[in-house]
């Protein structure tokens, strides 16, 4: 079986019994949940993390719609944030160095217009999660049973 992307996934340590599972698993069938595989960044060739916070300059609907659509449909986007303070947006970008950054900047800046682009570049990421902190279950105030 030949799986469009399995060559990165072996190169960032997903085993060929878990490459297999995962094409099994959606072979002929419509998935009902996505299933998502954590591999580092840096063994598939992505190593450069920007931060990239956006002055829109127009707050406008239409401005937003534009935006957003266009935003979701670039890959190198992992998150895009509406921000409260002093910047409109903040986005995490990844991408292979900073060549393909200037491309990923350029197709930025040619979907709406901008009033102010600022990137921070990333030199060592400390700490990466995708679990959230579950807050523990409270106890239901009409729950009569002993503690």
């Amino acid at each position: 079986m030949r799986y469009g992307n399995s060559h990165k996934l072996f190169a960032a340590g997903l085993s060929r019994f878990g490459v297999v599972a995962l094409g099994s698993f959606f072979a002929g069938t419509v998935p009902t949940a996505l299933i998502a595989v954590l591999v580092s960044p840096e063994k598939i060739g992505l190593g450069l993390t920007v931060f990239v916070s956006i002055e829109s300059g127009d707050h406008s609907k239409e401005w937003l719609e534009t935006f957003a659509s266009a935003i979701v449909a670039i890959p190198e986007v992992m998150d895009v944030y509406r921000m409260a303070g002093d910047v409109d947006y903040m986005l995490r970008v990844v991408v292979a160095d900073m060549a393909a950054y200037d491309e990923f900047y350029k197709r930025l800046i040619s979907v709406v217009p901008l009033k102010n682009v600022t990137s921070r570049f990333a030199m060592e990421r400390i700490k990466a999660t995708t679990a959230l902190p579950v807050p523990p279950a409270t106890k239901n105030p009409r729950d009569r049973s002993a503690p």
